[in-house]
Parts: C-alpha cells; sequence; structure tokens
C-alpha cells in the first residue's frame, strides 16, 4: 500500500539509493491527488537538490560521501539529466495544484537552470500574482529570473509594483538600501560606489535567497 511504498523508498533513500527509492514512489502514485501532489514534489524537490550537489556527493545513512571526480562521466549531462527528472514531476505536482506556492518556486528555478527563460517567467510571474501579496518575497524569482535574463527594468518593475500593492511605496527602496549598506559594511565602500538603479536588483537576489 501507499504507506508501505513510502516506507521502502525512505529506506533506499536513506541507504543511498535515491533513484530507486523515486521509482519506488513513482509505482505508488495514483488515486489520492493530495498524495500524488505531495510525492511528485517531494520527487522535484530532491531531484534538484541532487543536481546541485552534483555527481559525486552521495547521502548514505547518516553520512555525506564525497567520491573522486571520474572523467568518463559527463557531469553536465548528469545534472542535466536531475534538471528534467526535477522538471516532470513538478509538472506532475502543478497539474494537481497548479498555484501551489512550493511547486512555483520550484518550477521557477528548475526552468530557469535549465536556460527555458520564457518559462521560468511564467511560473516565477504566476508564483508573484498569487503568492505576493502574501510575502513580497515570493516575487523575488520572478525578478530575478528577469534580471539574469537581461531584463533589469523588468525586474524592477516587479519591485515597484510589489510596493505600490502593499501601501509602502519605499519598500522597494528599503529592501534594495538595507543590501547596499549592507554590501558598503563588508567592503569599506562609500555609498556613491552604488549607482541607484544599477546594482540594486543583483541586492534584491541575494535577498530574496533565490540563487539563479
Amino acid at each position: 500500500d501507499r504507506a508501505a511504498r513510502r516506507s521502502l523508498a525512505g529506506i533506499r533513500q536513506y541507504d543511498g539509493r535515491p533513484d530507486e527509492a523515486f521509482d519506488t514512489l513513482r509505482a505508488g502514485i495514483g488515486g489520492s491527488p493530495d498524495e500524488d501532489f505531495a510525492d511528485w514534489l517531494f520527487i522535484g524537490q530532491q531531484e534538484y537538490k541532487r543536481s546541485k550537489d552534483g555527481p559525486w556527493v552521495e547521502y548514505r545513512r547518516e553520512s555525506v560521501v564525497y567520491h573522486p571526480s571520474d572523467p568518463s562521466v559527463d557531469e553536465a549531462a548528469w545534472v542535466r539529466s536531475r534538471l528534467a527528472a526535477a522538471d516532470e514531476a513538478v509538472d506532475e505536482a502543478l497539474r494537481l495544484r497548479p498555484d501551489s506556492l512550493d511547486a512555483l518556486a520550484l518550477a521557477t528555478i528548475v526552468r530557469f537552470k535549465q536556460g527555458r527563460l520564457v518559462d521560468a517567467e511564467a511560473a516565477g510571474r504566476r508564483l508573484c500574482e498569487v503568492h505576493g501579496a502574501d510575502d513580497a518575497a515570493n516575487c523575488g524569482p520572478l525578478a530575478a529570473v528577469l534580471d539574469s535574463g537581461g531584463d533589469p527594468a523588468g525586474a524592477l518593475a516587479v519591485w515597484e509594483e510589489v510596493a505600490a500593492r502593499s501601501g509602502q511605496p519605499n519598500l522597494a527602496s528599503n529592501l534594495i538600501m538595507t543590501e547596499v549598506n549592507a554590501v558598503r559594511n563588508k567592503t569599506g565602500d562609500s555609498i556613491e560606489s552604488f549607482p541607484v538603479r544599477a546594482d540594486r536588483l543583483h541586492a534584491l537576489k541575494r535577498l530574496t535567497a533565490f540563487s539563479p
């Protein structure tokens, strides 16, 4: 049953066999939309984490094992395959819950990492539209995708819209100046060395903990 499969999947992942663990979860999907969503989201999150860790990192029981790099392994292709698996899983999660905060956030960053800027922007924009009023940081992924994709004016517009919607016209400027001051304190640079509009979007990426 579902509980037994999840238990077996947990054992296999704990034992350093994530592919088998995720296959076990996939085999049990069907019949319960809520549980299916949770399993797809979990698979997507774990596959994305693997893409960041790379092929030489293995989690086994209570340890993290760092393997020596193997020239016979195409690391870039391995990462692409993990991102593809994450994208497939988050697609299924969004099919079940199109407005899920966690699924939209994951879709934004996975698609950005895949170089699919239009799709990443679409997911990030939906995330901002649905959840930005609850927490301005939920618009951070969209702003970061736009900025990194060569549209800093569009990214700035996102924050200006968030500020206007919040009834706090100084919100965007305050976020930017907070980061500029932090950089100044670390480097000793004067505030004049940070142009008013040029560097602040890069600061916002760090503030929203989004690291494409």
